[in-house]
């Protein structure tokens, strides 16, 4: 765990449920890093309204019971944007804590990104399922205009594309 990031809540004891029977509940988000020529990251924006949270995303979304990580990948990217996403390396799992916070909804679950690819700067998308435009964002813009755990998930799948090293993340950076 690297200093930046926010402490998970430890437990000493067991619990008295059973995680077989009865297994917790937790999202589980398949995403995509995807840039242009120019290095930019692609983020969806969503009505914002009536979530406390800055509006930009990767493409992707939450993967349904029984479907794989790359599924709903494609599935979501194609509902979302009308393009046709082949997921890539694996370059980011993070397990968000469900906690409060200013800028964002923060829920529990597990958000995997893959490598999306460059994409040509003159492709068209078909916005839906929520989706109400898209932005190209150079990394010098990220922690202006993303919720700080997504500009923190964003520079960490760029690292990991680089090195071609997983990064693992927990909770949400500190800010500062």
């Amino acid at each position: 765990m690297t200093q930046e990031q926010a402490q998970p809540t430890i437990y000493t004891t067991a619990t008295d449920v059973d995680h077989f029977i009865s297994p917790p509940q937790r999202r589980v988000g398949s995403l995509t890093l995807i840039t242009n020529s120019a290095g930019a990251v692609l983020m969806c924006e969503k009505d914002p309204d009536p979530e406390l949270r800055k509006p930009w995303y990767h493409p992707g979304g939450c993967v349904e019971s029984n479907e794989s990580r790359h599924a709903g990948l494609v599935r979501t990217a194609y509902a979302k944007l009308g393009i046709t996403v082949t997921p890539g390396a694996l370059l980011v799992v993070h397990h968000m804590f469900q906690e409060p916070h200013e800028t964002h909804v923060s829920l529990e679950g597990l958000n995997f990104v893959y490598d999306g690819g460059t994409l040509p700067d003159d492709i068209k998308f078909t916005f839906g399922a929520g989706v109400i435009g898209v932005r190209w964002f150079m990394p010098d813009e990220l922690e202006e205009y993303l919720a700080p755990f997504t500009a923190w998930r964003t520079r960490a799948a760029l690292r990991a594309r680089e090195t071609g090293k997983v990064e693992e993340l927990e909770g949400h950076p500190a800010v500062a």
